[in-house]
């Protein structure tokens, strides 16, 4: 599972993998682009500026 999730996610800079085993079966269930959904607002301006300089893009 670890390693299907960590091919799955190698092209993207951030990105959370959900998956399942169910009945034997490796199931996905979401790929999440945005840190907790973009639902989580307990986070300062400092805090979130601070976050936003450890994800490194690549140029487009």
């Amino acid at each position: 599972m670890l390693a299907c999730d960590k091919e799955l996610s190698s092209p993207f800079p951030y990105v959370r993998v959900d998956s399942y085993i169910e009945k034997g079966r490796l199931l996905l269930g979401e790929m999440t682009f945005t840190l907790s959904a973009n639902m989580d607002d307990g986070y300062s301006g400092k805090g979130l500026r601070y976050l936003g300089e450890l994800l490194h893009l690549p140029d487009v």
